[in-house]
Parts: structure tokens; sequence; C-alpha cells
């Protein structure tokens, strides 16, 4: 199985499983973002910047994605050396 589809499967999940979705000042609808970051040795997430239609949603993304770190023992030491960029599309209800 391939180490790093497992890892940004660990990512979206953890995005969507602590993700906010309750911030009033959500664009409503379908938002999509582009979400940039970096992984160091130890697992940790950073150098994050998301971008996207709605600047909250944006900011709520690197949020989540700052407090995570991904097990060491999943990580290919192939996935260390680059930038990622990681499309994010989220629907927000209306409330």
């Amino acid at each position: 199985m391939n180490k790093n589809n497992d890892t940004f499967t660990e990512i979206r999940k953890e995005l969507i499983g602590n993700f906010d979705f309750t911030n009033y000042e959500y664009k409503q609808g379908i938002v999509n973002s582009e979400v940039k970051f970096e992984i160091t040795e130890n697992g940790k997430i950073v150098n994050i910047h998301s971008t996207g239609d709605c600047k909250n949603v944006s900011k709520e993304i690197e949020n989540v994605l700052n407090n995570f770190k991904i097990n060491r023992k999943k990580l290919n030491e192939n996935v260390l050396a680059y930038t990622y960029v990681m499309p994010v599309t989220l629907e927000i209800d209306n409330r």
C-alpha cells in the first residue's frame, strides 16, 4: 500500500473530523480551497497556507492542520522533501 496515499487520507480525515462548521462567517454552499504545507521529519505539518472562496474557511483549515501530527511510522522518507498542495472542497449548509 502506498504510504503517501495513507498519509493524505489521514490528513483529510483529521480535517473533516476537527473542522468547526458552525462559524457564522463562513460562505454558505460549496467552498473550494487549496492548502499548501510541508511535513517535518517528526510528522508535524508546517508552513501551512490555505487560500480559497472564503477566508474564514481557509483560516479554519490552517488551524486544524496546525494542531495535527502524522504518525511517523506512516511516513515515507520521500514525503518529507516536498511542499504539498491539497484541494479541499467543503459544503457549508444554511443555518
